[in-house]
């Protein structure tokens, strides 16, 4: 299952004008904290698998990629709020990384790789990422 394609969809926010140097942001990219946040979609029922996946990815993405400050999966609580959205079938991964090129190479590392393939199966669609950094 090595070399599974799985489509990601990144979108990385561009300053809002309140970063201390937006040029360092937008230009560079690599010299500030960035935070990113996975949607996964999940086939219904194959929550435990892709869980199962997450919790086989983590301690190897703690452990072994000096640059990622947080790496945490998580699915909805029902808080019952007028305005709050809950799916059943939905991962959201909250991650922060050192760095733009943190990130990037958290991408290609084998157990990354590895992990595209085991969640493979459980997707109803690719994996949505928003990169956004600290606005204030």
């Amino acid at each position: 299952m090595k070399g599974v394609k799985i489509p990601v969809k990144v979108l990385i926010v561009q300053d809002v004008g309140l970063a201390r140097d937006p040029i360092t942001v937008v230009d560079q990219r690599k010299t500030v904290m960035i935070y990113v946040f996975a949607v996964v979609i999940i086939k219904p029922g194959m929550l435990t698998r892709a869980l199962a996946a997450y919790r086989a990815l983590v301690p190897q993405v703690l452990a072994g990629e000096p640059g990622c400050l947080e790496y945490a999966p998580t699915v909805d609580i029902d808080l019952d709020l007028p305005n709050q959205e809950r799916d059943a079938d939905r991962i959201l991964v909250c991650e922060r990384w050192h760095s733009v090129a943190d990130f990037r190479a958290h991408l290609t590392m084998p157990h990354s790789l590895d992990f595209r393939a085991a969640i493979a199966p459980c997707l109803a669609e690719g994996i949505t990422v928003r990169v956004t950094h600290g606005a204030l």
